[in-house]
C-alpha cells in the first residue's frame, strides 16, 4: 500500500500519471485500477483526485463544473442507473414490507441455529408449504384488569414456523447489509441485536466489512461490474509453446532414437 501512495504522490507532484511498465510493477492494470484501490484502503480521496493545472485548463473539453475521469482511454457513456430504478424501488418495497413485520417476528437460538417465526392474521392464506401454525393474540391486544386477553375470531392471529438455519434468513440478512451499505456501524447492530456483546464479536464484525475483503469492498467491486466498470489488477497472458518446438532434453522423433541405439550396438 505505501509504494502504490507514493508511486501515486510522486508522478502527481510531476502533474503526470504513471505508466504502463510502473503499473505492471505495482500489479495495477490500469491507472483507474490504481486509484480505486487507493480508495479501498481507505486513502482520503483529496490525495487521489488529480489537481487542476494550467496544462489541464488548455485541454479543457467538458462542460464547466462537471468532473472529468482520470485515467487513459477514451470516454465511453454507460448506460444511465435510472435504468435500474424498478429494481431498486422492488427492493426497497420488499426490506419496507419485512421492517413493518419486524414485531411479528420471533427470534431464538437452538444450539448453534437461528430458529425463526412470524404472527401472521388468521385471515391471511398460508403460502405454498406453510404450515398453519397456532392461534395467538394479535399484536396490539392489551389485558385486562384481571389479566386476560379477549380478541375475536378476526382479530386472530396465528404463529408459524420461518425456519431454522446457521443463519439468519435472507429478509434479516438483507436488512442488515442494506444498512450497514447506508452509514449504520456494526457497533449499533451488535449493541441492539445482542443481549451480552463480547468485544471478539465486535472485532469479527468490523473486519468483515471493513476488512480487505469485507462488505463494502466487495459490494463496490460488485457495483463496478454491473455498471460494466472493470477494474483490478492485470492477469498474466497464458505462455504457449510454439509450433512444432519440443521439450527441452527431449528427442526430436522416434527414428532418430532407435538409430542411436542401433549405434550404440555395433560401438
Amino acid at each position: 500500500m505505501l509504494k502504490a501512495l507514493a508511486f501515486w504522490c510522486f508522478y502527481a507532484l510531476e502533474d503526470e500519471e504513471p505508466d504502463d511498465s510502473v503499473l505492471e510493477k505495482l500489479g495495477f492494470g490500469s491507472v483507474e485500477a490504481m486509484r480505486i484501490q487507493l480508495g479501498n484502503w481507505e486513502v482520503p480521496d483529496w490525495a487521489t483526485e488529480k489537481t487542476p493545472t494550467v496544462k489541464d485548463a488548455k485541454a479543457l473539453t467538458h462542460a464547466p463544473g462537471e468532473k472529468k475521469a482520470r485515467g487513459s482511454g477514451e470516454i465511453t457513456d454507460l448506460p444511465p442507473a435510472a435504468n435500474a430504478m424498478s429494481i431498486f424501488r422492488g427492493a426497497i418495497e420488499k426490506l419496507s414490507v419485512f421492517v413493518e413485520r419486524l414485531p411479528s417476528r420471533q427470534e431464538q437460538r437452538q444450539g448453534n441455529r437461528f430458529v425463526v417465526s412470524y404472527a401472521k392474521p388468521f385471515w391471511e392464506p398460508p403460502e405454498p408449504g406453510e404450515e398453519y401454525g397456532y392461534l395467538e393474540a394479535p399484536p396490539d391486544a392489551e389485558p385486562d384488569e384481571d389479566g386476560n386477553v379477549s380478541f375475536t375470531g378476526a382479530q386472530a392471529y396465528r404463529r408459524v414456523a420461518g425456519g431454522a438455519s446457521r443463519f439468519p434468513d435472507d429478509g434479516l440478512t438483507a436488512a442488515i447489509a442494506a444498512a450497514i451499505l447506508t452509514g449504520a456501524t456494526t457497533d449499533e447492530l451488535i449493541d441492539v441485536l445482542q443481549d451480552a456483546p463480547a468485544q471478539e464479536d465486535r472485532n469479527k464484525a468490523r473486519e468483515l466489512v471493513e476488512g480487505k475483503d469485507g462488505l463494502k469492498k466487495r459490494a463496490r467491486q460488485l457495483a463496478a461490474l454491473s455498471a460494466g466498470i472493470l477494474s483490478g489488477r492485470a492477469i498474466a497472458p497464458t505462455r504457449r509453446a510454439r509450433s512444432g518446438s519440443q521439450p527441452r532434453g527431449s528427442p526430436k522423433s522416434g527414428g532418430d532414437t532407435a538409430t542411436r541405439k542401433r549405434k550404440s550396438r555395433v560401438g
